[in-house]
């Protein structure tokens, strides 16, 4: 992505953290604490060669203290706030930015309404990939 789109900063924001509730879903996704260490590693270690041009934040998004604007903010984490995210992080795009993310899919049906609502709201365009359950608008 890096390499083919015109991205000067991407913040990527995920605190790379064992969900208990999780757990007790119908997602399969269910990975040990040290899966996620190991996951936020290899995030690093790729990520290393773009230097300045990727700001990574491993923490909850609802934590997370930016004063910049990017071109492209990838949110993952937990589905259930999807809301406070968007308004939170939109403010925070370049014109012409990318915001984007995962669980577009019906095992977060709650999510996937959420979005579409407020890309609705918001008079944006957005674009899914059904097979990867990614989804990203364009500003």
């Amino acid at each position: 992505m890096l390499k083919n789109l015109n991205i000067e900063k991407l913040v990527l924001v995920d605190p790379y953290l064992e969900y208990n509730e999780y757990k007790n879903s119908n997602s399969g996704f269910i990975y040990s604490q040290l899966v996620y260490d190991e996951i936020y590693r290899e995030v690093i270690y790729r990520m290393r060669k773009y230097g300045n041009k990727v700001k990574i934040f491993r923490e909850k998004s609802s934590d997370v203290q930016i004063d910049d604007k990017f071109d492209f903010i990838y949110l993952d984490g937990n589905y259930d706030y999807i809301s406070d995210d968007f308004k939170k992080f939109y403010p925070m795009l370049n014109p012409g930015g990318i915001f984007g993310g995962y669980a577009f899919s019906g095992n977060h049906r709650r999510f996937v309404e959420e979005l579409l609502f407020l890309v609705h709201q918001y008079g944006l365009v957005s674009n899914f990939c059904g097979d990867l359950n990614e989804w990203w608008i364009k500003l």
